[in-house]
Parts: structure tokens; C-alpha cells; sequence
């Protein structure tokens, strides 16, 4: 595990909320629980997705997620780049095609940034 992030970190790969995020992600929570009558616990379950998608926005990089239901919600409340699972299924679907080299022409565009 050390390796891993050590490796993310030197390649500029770890994102870390900020002060800003947990803001935004307070005020986001405050305004989905309100349209969508979550308690607190709904609340803490979404957390951390929501300081994925805050942070995620704020340095413009694009959230894969198989969670599209949530990170729907989320993004009504503060705009930011995802895609959910049919994405996922399609780049599977595209990994599977090629499965000797996981490649980064395989991803779209604006997903290169995200080189596994």
C-alpha cells in the first residue's frame, strides 16, 4: 500500500479535500437533504462521495462511478464532470476488446488525465 501511494504521489495523482470542499460539501448535503428528506444517517452515508465530487470539481477532473443515482443528486447542487455506468460498461467493454494493453488512446478524451 505504501508503494501505491507513494507512486500516486509522485506522479501529482492524490487529491485531498480542502477547507473549500468541505464547505461546499456541507452546504450540498444541507440542500440535498432538504429536497430529498434524508436524515442524518442518509446524510453521512453520502458524504465522502460528496467530497469526491467537490473536489473533483474543483480541479476539473471527471468522477467514474457505478454510483450514478447518487452522484446525480449531488450534482443538481454543484456542477462537476461524471460519468456513471453505462460509461463503465463501455470501457470495460473496450478493455475487453484489447486485453493484452490497457492503453490510453482506449479512453476518451477527457478522461486521458485518469491513466490507471
Amino acid at each position: 500500500m505504501e508503494r501505491l501511494e507513494r507512486d500516486f504521489d509522485k506522479a501529482g495523482r492524490i487529491l485531498v479535500p480542502n477547507l473549500g470542499d468541505w464547505a461546499q460539501t456541507g452546504k450540498v448535503l444541507a440542500r440535498l437533504a432538504a429536497k430529498y428528506d434524508y436524515e442524518q444517517i442518509g446524510k453521512g452515508r453520502l458524504t465522502n462521495d460528496a467530497l469526491i465530487a467537490m473536489s473533483a470539481g474543483r480541479m476539473g477532473i471527471t468522477v467514474v462511478t457505478a454510483n450514478s443515482r447518487e452522484f446525480g443528486k449531488l450534482a443538481e447542487f454543484r456542477p462537476f464532470r461524471w460519468r456513471g455506468k453505462q460509461f463503465m460498461n463501455q470501457l470495460k467493454s473496450r478493455c475487453r476488446a484489447n486485453a493484452s494493453t490497457l492503453e490510453t488512446d482506449l479512453w476518451p478524451t477527457s478522461l486521458r488525465t485518469l491513466r490507471i
